[in-house]
């Protein structure tokens, strides 16, 4: 597992006593001591962070869920990559929007810490963009014009420049 027991941190320099305020007190002491005797190390420990919670490798000893799960990842990141930058290029609002989670849970993994079970919270986000960039490669191998196509991103494919929208529109 992942989680490191509090009592395990315990020594003779860092004791917990009192009632259980006291202890958060002392504890949150301890750590930002720690953190300003070791600023210099931050960076190193965010980007840790970061990579748990961005890799496609599972910690888990079930070497079949290890290998599911990193195929997973491997396959959906680049076109979830992908279909945000075209998101951004096509429909930065909206995309800016499905990003929101994303943002959280990366700034919730900086100052906290990084797991890659935390993905699992926004998948469908990543699902969407990913959708939108598989779309986009599939459209462009397939020969046709991406570049005018307003469903060449599913993120992007929301708002009144649509046909469908526009009379949507005009109906109302």
């Amino acid at each position: 597992g992942t989680w490191v027991k509090a009592s395990v941190l315990i020594d003779e320099a860092h004791p917990l006593s009192g009632d259980e305020v006291a202890r958060n007190d002392q504890a949150t002491r301890y750590g930002v001591d720690a953190i300003r005797a070791n600023m210099d190390q931050m960076p190193i420990l965010i980007a840790a962070k970061l990579w748990r919670l961005v890799t496609p490798i599972k910690d888990t000893d079930n070497r079949l869920v290890q290998v599911a799960f990193a195929a997973s990842w491997i396959a959906v990141a680049p076109f979830f990559v992908w279909g945000t930058l075209i998101g951004w290029r096509r429909a930065a609002g909206v995309t800016w929007l499905l990003m929101l989670p994303v943002l959280a849970t990366v700034a919730s993994t900086v100052v906290f810490y990084g797991s890659v079970r935390f993905r699992d919270a926004v998948a469908p986000v990543f699902i969407v963009l990913a959708a939108a960039g598989g779309q986009w490669v599939f459209l462009r191998l397939a020969g046709r014009d991406t570049g005018k196509s307003s469903s060449a991103n599913i993120a992007a494919n929301i708002g009144p420049d649509r046909p469908q929208d526009a009379a949507i529109g005009r109906a109302a």
